[in-house]
């Protein structure tokens, strides 16, 4: 009912815009019923940056997609209303989806990136192995129990996020944690996720330091929250 009658467009925004007080990963859906009825697509739009840094200290950076997410979301709300042709309209942010395609298998995924050509993105660098790329910092990582914990500053995250603030910390640089198991971030649909500063990590997320020489902290989450993280993980700690 959502996406037949209602939905209209998707917009993920970057894990971590709630930070420090939830890692949660949020999408704002927009919905209105009289729009629905006249389109037969959906636009999902994908924002990276919000011009603040993803991690528990939330710092100014010169990077925000905001001002052409709007810009792109308000002329695909335009063309809608007046009943003007998405020909041409190629929106830097996103994609223009048919509803055909979302009700096709029976999922109705709200994932915009399922719908891409060819079901990925290219790459033009070799694959590699995890490890080679990465040093996976598991064995520093530990578990404070509930009744143990004492109320702090610094987030404690497990597999899905900030679960408490403690008074101690384990790490103090930039990170890129993954949930065990592929367990989800908050209520959205990553595993991986990054995260700066004085934080405790228990035992489950793996805590991955990138080879910063070799790839970005955002390429690698990217990669890892299209892949089955698994095999990858363990694969690298044999």
């Amino acid at each position: 009912m959502l996406v037949e009658e209602s939905l209209v467009a998707v917009i993920s925004l970057p894990a971590g815009v709630f930070n420090p007080y939830s890692g949660v990963k949020t999408s704002i859906l927009i919905l209105d019923k009289a729009l629905a009825k006249k389109a037969n697509t959906i636009a999902f739009f994908k924002i990276e940056n919000d011009g603040f840094g993803l991690g528990a200290q939330r710092r100014e950076i010169d990077k925000n997609d905001l001002p052409q997410a709007h810009a792109e979301i308000s002329e695909y709300l335009r063309r809608l209303r007046v009943r003007e042709s998405l020909d041409g309209f190629q929106p830097t942010l996103g994609l223009i989806v048919e509803k055909e395609k979302i009700t096709a298998n029976g999922e109705y995924s709200l994932n915009g990136e399922r719908y891409r050509e060819n079901g990925q993105k290219s790459s033009q660098y070799p694959h590699v192995e995890l490890g080679e790329v990465v040093e996976i910092l598991d064995s520093l990582r530990r578990p404070i129990t509930k009744s143990d914990r004492k109320p702090g500053p610094y987030p404690y995250y497990g597999a899905t996020g900030v679960l408490d603030h403690v008074e101690g910390y384990i790490f103090n640089e930039p990170l890129v944690l993954v949930g065990e198991d592929g367990a989800k971030w908050g209520a959205g649909e990553n595993s991986a996720f990054p995260v700066e500063g004085k934080v405790w990590v228990n035992n489950h997320a793996h805590v991955l330091r990138p080879k910063r020489d070799r790839l970005t902290d955002r390429f690698l989450i990217e990669i890892l929250n299209e892949a089955d993280l698994m095999p990858y993980i363990h694969r690298s700690q044999a």
